[in-house]
């Protein structure tokens, strides 16, 4: 038996089956299976061969239904192949699922359980996809933890090959994909002998060739589709023999033995569960506690779901099972029961029909179960009349469906050392934990599991590490309750009302990072509800400024290794000096890119870091501790809530803030009910601005004297945290002392004081105001936020109280003008430095009280609409963007039938109109009243008109003589004159609105003009001219929702499209897209892009009529302005390509400079900036203009900026040079031809 133990993750555990036993990986990138495929080509990279003695061929398709084609197309051409995805993806590859199947060819896809977007997005895992496909006639076999992933990996891919039919090996997203635990490694050359050679043989025959040509995918007839669809059942009813046979020959080898279904509890048991993947660990504990304790319960766990084997369930269920329980993690809307359950009822009924068969509902979205909801589903069992049909891990308060769970949790299954560490997204914290793990399994010999909880955020925020340490294998796929060890790595964290030490035992271990190392100190920073928790947990208090030791060995905010070494300093989970030792290897592994500097100073910090530690003997006043200014009754027995105000608290919250956001931003969602929340989850916006993250460790300090008022540190910001403030002299009286300004120097503001004010509690402290700054000397430098933030906040809120908006001096044809506008977009979750959200914050800063954003799924949907923290915001009025998000792929279509929505509105608008006002429509509206002459009586003067049913069912005149006063008459002729002029058309149909109203206020009730003017009214929301934009990142533009895309700008309607381009599907971790440039090294990449991005704007400038510009705020903001501005303004479609750095880039200064290097991106000819505007070639003008100059001489020092080059440069020279000299040339002749081009479309001279 050829084993090791190592500590993996379920998809690395799972990819090495699948890398053996294919030829082809095709691929896609989607959260959380990109990482499966990563390792796959990681594996192909370095040269590792499979059992057909060569690297796997990885490709990367366009989208998932390209990958589905592709794998179709690879096993039809005699090619073993794979795929791994969820979700979404899995969605698209239904249609070639079902072709796979019914050609009968054994491919196998490896899926990441995750939920389905419906009222909402979630990357989180459940069981929704998989069901979605259990009808394409795919085999489908779940693992329950990473053990199992390597171990029915294979059995998936072997069964695949002996039984000709496809798989699915499923196991749940984040809980198992991602977890690392300590597994029996199996030598892939052990499973060798346990391939049917001759079934390869025998496919690899059947493949596509003209030297045995076939013909398949036929168009058949009624005459025989049903009997050719029949003919496969023989295949199907022998596929779960298969499967077992490779089943027990697996345990042959690594002498782990499964079945179909495998039980576990009682032989007498009464009650017994039927589930399937990670929760069957989860109620497998439970049921052991209960048996112990003399209960007859008993668990199924399901292996193979599809076929479904009734034959094997019931050999497996015990004969004195009184009540099964069938647990779905999905859920099927209208349905009678969810798949499993209907299932395991069918199986059982038919033979066992005294047996009662019930079904719940579990874990939707990665909701956490937990052996005490797996109790309350056996204590509901023992009920005479248990419920039927039911929920768990919720509080259903509207149909009332779900169970009461109680307080119990078993005891370990052996003594483990338990550790919870609280990090901010982009410490480091979830990487050097999963570093740890590994350190402890392999060279401690200990079995390890760890598991983080993170929320939807790139970077910036909160995760959640859970790690248990044991002497042997940990089946516990629960959250920690009772750690030894707990760290809080930002010190922010004790002021957001997180009861982070209610996961600490009695007398653990407490870390805090944070820069208080006195008891005086922490009395003042810690709240009082936090020192009571650790006096009554009686906690080993240590506290360590890990931040400062960072960056005084200039590490900037990877505290990681610091705290890792802490963690190994206070544990003792192995030798300290040796855990020291393997850190500090695997730094110099892990960073040997970013050269010997950075591996000495992590190297350093690690050395330092014990000594760093301060442990803090605390008081026992703790016990008692109380805020200033509570009562001491709140706090008695150690009980109550602090009463100060809590960090982004706001008077007069609204029933959304305080029922969902409140409970959601205090990590207390799992409490809330089913009725605090809409069914259609439609959310109100602005919600951002009540979060008050308080993250940063730096934010810019203004200093008056050096500031030229260019605005851009305004515009640049990712977060609208600094803005810029006009003031009168009345408005300054009272002013804080600190409330520095200086006299404004734009002619329209002449008389008025400047200001640019740091929203302190909202900045994150990237820097990129203070790097961007233009001033000599600079007037924006970053200073610590303890220096800055109690006088900077007493200065924002003199801002807010005291001064207003000054949106109506300035044009917004400027950065003045568009800054002074008060940003829609603000306090977004976006990383730091982030190059996406400036843009569609001055999208909302030129059009955002008539914006309707269309948005793709990716990075901008999730900064976006992240739960419960809405950034897109309104205006004084209530006005602001209407944002949505349908898929990833359809997102240009989305837009579009969003564009004609509001174009079938407008129009119905304008023909009620223009009946109001006597004209006569298009005929193909018109309609002829047949009741009689008096009906057509006109209403106004009694003159004779033509009638038109209305919603109302009233009859409306459709031309004559107007229906309403002269006054209002005129109101609305001018409306329907300035109709597509945006500013006009509002306030003209808003004075119209209020005379419509005074209208029908005078008018009798059966009066048709009055029916006319309510109907009118009803249209009230169209005067105004809406602005449609489409909205997303190169992943959607260039590769998924190029189709559909295409189609839209084709179409010639009236839409806009802004694509926010990363070169790269960042949001998945920066893997390829076709906007990824030559030579970079990303995700599927890692030898260098061997050809040039997609030139989409160029290709979309084929059509003549389509608006398109390229534009770089870092590189020219008066052109992104402009762009943006024609853009919006062509009556046709429009589309402005937007570069947008991002941190996936590795830029080596860090994102502050993130500006600075798209500049020289530009200067270097990397991105060209252009505007195609057909509008001009109407007017028989030039209508290209290219607005960069011939590239410089500094692309090498460009591309030596960004890991995404410079790794290639470092790791094989010779490559690189040859990728950068040809985009060097590639980038000249783009130059020159941009420059032709502009000379081809130069009108003719006279």
């Amino acid at each position: 038996m050829s084993t090791q133990r190592r500590a993996v993750t379920g998809m690395e555990a799972a990819a090495s089956a699948a890398y053996a036993l294919s030829d082809v990986a095709a691929i896609f990138p989607i959260t959380p299976a990109s990482h499966m495929a990563e390792k796959v080509e990681s594996w192909a990279a370095a040269g590792r061969e499979n059992f057909f003695e060569h690297p796997v061929v990885v490709k990367e398709m366009q989208s998932e239904k390209g990958v589905a084609g592709t794998l179709h197309g690879c096993l039809a051409g005699g090619a073993l192949a794979t795929t791994m995805t969820a979700s979404q993806g899995l969605m698209l590859m239904i249609p070639n699922m079902y072709k796979i199947s019914g050609e009968m060819l054994p491919g196998v896809f490896h899926i990441t359980t995750r939920s389905l977007a419906a009222h909402a997005l979630s990357i989180f895992g459940d069981h929704q996809d998989l069901m979605a496909v259990r009808a394409t006639g795919v085999a489908m076999l779940g693992s329950a933890s990473v053990q199992e992933c390597q171990d029915l990996s294979w059995v998936a891919h072997l069964s695949a090959i002996e039984g000709s039919l496809p798989f699915v090996h499923f196991f749940d997203g984040f809980r198992t994909s991602d977890e690392v635990q300590t597994i029996d490694v199996i030598n892939p050359e052990t499973m060798r002998p346990l391939v049917n050679w001759q079934a390869v043989s025998a496919f690899r025959h059947r493949a596509m060739d003209p030297e045995h040509p076939a013909i398949r995918g036929t168009a058949q007839n009624p005459d025989i589709y049903f009997q050719n669809r029949e003919a496969p059942n023989a295949a199907y009813d022998a596929l779960p023999g298969i499967v077992q046979k490779t089943m027990d020959a697996l345990a042959g080898v690594c002498g782990r033995q499964y079945h179909l279904f495998d039980y576990v509890g009682a032989a007498d048991a009464e009650r017994v569960i039927v589930t399937m993947a990670s929760s069957c660990e989860t109620v497998e504990a439970t049921v052991r506690a209960l048996v112990d304790a003399g209960e007859k319960v008993g668990l199924v766990k399901v292996r193979l779901y599809r076929p479904f084997s009734a034959e094997h369930l019931l050999a497996a269920l015990p004969a004195t099972a009184r009540v099964v329980c069938a647990l779905d993690r999905t859920k099927e809307p209208g349905s009678l029961g969810e798949p499993l359950f209907l299932d395991v009822q069918a199986a059982v009924a038919a033979v066992r029909p005294n047996v009662r068969v019930i079904g719940g509902r579990y874990g939707l979205s990665s909701k956490e179960f937990t052996p005490a909801q797996a109790k309350a589903v056996f204590d509901t069992m023992a009920a005479p009349e248990p419920k039927t049909r039911f929920t768990v891990g919720i509080n259903d308060d509207v149909t009332h469906l779900s169970l009461p769970v109680p307080a119990w949790e078993p005891a370990p299954s052996q003594p483990l050392t338990q550790a919870v560490f609280y990090g901010f997204g982009s410490d480091g914290t979830v990487s050097a934990n999963k570093v740890a793990a590994r350190i402890v399994s392999d060279a401690a010999g200990k079995f390890v599991q760890e598991y983080s909880w993170f929320d939807s955020k790139k970077s910036g925020g909160l995760t959640i590490s859970y790690m248990r340490f044991g002497e042997a294998p940990v089946h516990e796929p629960w959250l920690i309750t009772s750690a030894d060890y707990l760290a809080c790595h930002k010190d922010i964290y004790v002021k957001r009302g997180y009861d982070m030490l209610d996961r600490l035992r009695d007398g653990g271990t407490f870390v805090l990072n944070a820069p208080w190392a006195s008891v005086h100190e922490l009395d003042a920073a810690l709240p009082a509800k936090l020192r009571r928790a650790i006096a009554a947990k009686h906690a080993d208090f240590y506290v360590i400024d890990a931040a400062k030791l960072a960056a005084d060995e200039g590490l900037g905010p990877r505290i990681n290794m610091i705290m890792q070494t802490v963690f190994f300093r206070l544990t003792r989970v192995m030798d300290f000096d040796e855990a020291v030792q393997l850190l500090k290897e695997n730094v110099a592994t892990v960073y040997a890119s970013k050269g010997a500097d950075v591996v000495a100073r992590d190297q350093q910090a690690i050395d330092k870091a014990a000594d760093a530690l301060v442990r803090i003997g605390y008081p026992k006043s703790w016990e008692h501790a109380r805020d200033d200014g509570a009562a001491p009754s709140d706090y008695a027995a150690g009980t109550g809530t602090a009463p100060a105000v809590r960090l982004g608290s706001v008077p007069g919250e609204d029933a959304f803030i305080k029922n969902v956001f409140r409970p959601l931003d205090e990590l207390r969602g799992d409490e809330l009910p089913v009725s605090a929340l809409a069914p259609d989850g439609i959310v109100p916006p602005g919600s951002a601005a009540c979060e008050k993250r308080c993250v940063a460790y730096e934010i810019p300090a203004w200093d008056a004297t050096k500031c030229v008022e260019c605005y851009e540190c305004s515009l640049v910001c990712p977060h609208a945290a600094i803005r810029p403030y006009v003031a009168t002299a009345d408005e300054l009286a009272g002013a804080p002392t600190a409330f520095a300004t200086k006299p404004a120097r734009l002619p329209q503001l002449a008389g008025m004081a400047f200001r640019i004010q740091v929203y302190p509690e909202d900045c994150v402290g990237c820097g990129s105001c203070a790097d961007n700054c233009p001033a000599p000397g600079k007037a924006l430098t970053m200073q610590p936020l303890a220096s800055q933030l109690a006088t900077q906040k007493e200065n924002l809120a003199f801002a807010q109280a005291n001064i207003a908006l000054k949106d109506d001096r300035v044009p917004t044809d400027s950065v003045p003008g568009t800054q002074l506008q008060k940003p829609l977009l603000e306090f977004s979750g976006c990383c730091g430095g982030c190059g996406e959200t400036p843009y569609v914050k001055l999208l909302t800063q030129l059009f955002g009280d008539r914006l309707i954003i269309a948005n793709a799924t990716g990075c901008s949907s999730i900064w976006g609409a992240y739960m419960p923290s809405m950034p897109y915001t309104v205006k004084p009025n209530g006005h602001g963007p209407a944002w949505g998000n349908s898929l990833f792929e359809d997102n240009g279509e989305f837009g579009y039938g969003i564009a004609k929505a509001v174009k079938v509105r407008r129009r119905h608008l304008t023909d009620l109109v223009k009946r109001a006002v006597g004209e006569e429509i298009p005929s193909a509206t018109t309609f002829v009243d047949p009741v009689g002459e008096d009906a057509q009586q006109g209403i106004a003067g009694g003159a004779p008109a033509q009638t038109a049913p209305s919603a109302s069912g009233a009859g409306t005149p459709t031309g004559g003589t107007p229906a309403f006063s002269p006054t209002t008459t005129a109101l609305l002729r001018d409306w329907l004159a300035a109709a597509d002029d945006a500013d006009a058309a509002y306030d003209l149909g808003q004075a119209a609105q209020r005379a419509l109203q005074a209208e029908r206020e005078r008018l009798a009730e059966s009066d048709p003009a009055r029916a006319l003017a309510d109907e009118i009214l009803d249209y009230g929301e169209m005067f105004g001219k809406k602005s449609v934009w489409a909205v997303g990142g190169d992943g959607w533009a260039y590769d998924i929702g190029f189709g559909g895309l295409d189609e839209v700008l084709a179409s010639g309607e009236n839409i806009n499209v802004l694509v926010l381009d990363t070169e790269g599907y960042s949001n998945t971790g920066g893997e390829m897209s076709k906007a990824t440039e030559l030579g970079s090294v990303s995700g599927f990449t890692l030898d260098g892009k061997p050809t040039p991005r997609k030139d989409l704007g160029r290709m979309m400038m084929q059509y003549d009529y389509v608006y398109v510009a390229q534009v770089c705020l870092g590189a020219d903001m008066e052109q992104t302005i402009r762009a943006l501005r024609e853009a919006e303004a062509y009556d046709g479609p429009s589309i402005v390509i937007a570069l947008c750095p991002c941190i996936s880039w590795g830029i080596k200064g860090g994102m502050s400079t993130n500006l600075r290097v798209a500049r020289e991106g530009v200067h270097a000819g990397y991105w060209p900036l252009f505007r195609f505007n057909p509008m001009l070639a109407a007017a028989g003008k030039d209508p290209l203009a290219v607005d960069y100059q011939a590239p410089d001489d500094g692309l090498d020092d460009f591309l030596a900026k960004q890991d995404r080059f410079a790794s290639l440069l470092a790791r094989d020279p010779a490559r690189a040079r040859t990728l950068h000299s040809e985009l060097s040339k590639d980038l000249a002749r783009e130059y020159t031809e941009l420059e032709r081009e502009v000379k081809v479309y130069e009108p003719e001279s006279n």
